[in-house]
């Protein structure tokens, strides 16, 4: 497949939400493939990486650093994820972000989880520090 394929975007009506995101376009286009033969509206988006997780991160474009920055999020109508979500699973796809119906895995590492949780412990002390600072004061 040589390019990406779309469809419309939100009707008034209807709601769109992300069902996966995949680390590189070919998988991405075999989702959204198998959501075709099923007769389910798909549409596949560039996001980026930071907000949808590392480990769904694709290799598109990377940072100096090597981090990964974006990754391609398959939308689709709220109405129809569970029924799509079975066309992926049928077609290999183990319901978690990034794994490819060819049998691809992707997977978090320690490392990232590890910042990730101390991060958030760190922002949640400096929340509280301020808050005893400004009932204090």
């Amino acid at each position: 497949m040589d390019e990406i394929r779309s469809v419309e975007l939100n009707a008034p009506d209807e709601r769109w939400v992300m069902l996966a995101v995949a680390r590189d376009v070919d998988t991405a286009e075999a989702w959204q493939d198998a959501l075709d033969r099923a007769e389910i509206s798909s549409e596949i988006r560039l996001e980026d990486a930071v907000i949808t997780g590392r480990s769904s991160a694709t290799t598109y474009a990377n940072a100096p650093s090597g981090d990964q920055l974006f990754a391609y999020g398959l939308w689709l109508p709220a109405t129809e994820r569970e029924r799509a979500a079975q066309v992926l699973i049928d077609a290999g796809w183990d319901g978690r972000y990034g794994h490819s119906p060819e049998g691809g895995r992707t997977s978090m590492s320690a490392g990232y989880v590890v910042r990730g949780t101390l991060v958030a412990l760190a922002a949640s002390a400096l929340f509280v520090a301020v808050l005893l600072r400004a009932g204090s004061g």
